[in-house]
């Protein structure tokens, strides 16, 4: 499976490329990697935990009354 920084690195290879490839080659081939890292971002999000409340931040789970 590509890694982010892998298909961030196909992605800035293919702009570069862009004179020799034409736009039309460049857009299609960019189209699906940006697909797949918008599948690995959602993978790491889903994959870390949730941000922990700072201690003596004041935020509870109930309200106070």
């Amino acid at each position: 499976m590509a890694t982010r920084d892998e298909l961030e690195q196909a992605l800035d290879a293919l702009e570069a490329q862009r004179d020799t490839l034409g736009d039309t080659a460049v857009e299609a081939a960019q189209a699906g990697l940006r697909l797949k890292l918008a599948q690995v971002l959602a993978a790491e999000r889903s994959s870390q935990p949730p941000p922990a409340t700072p201690a003596g931040s004041g935020a509870t789970s109930q309200p106070t009354p």
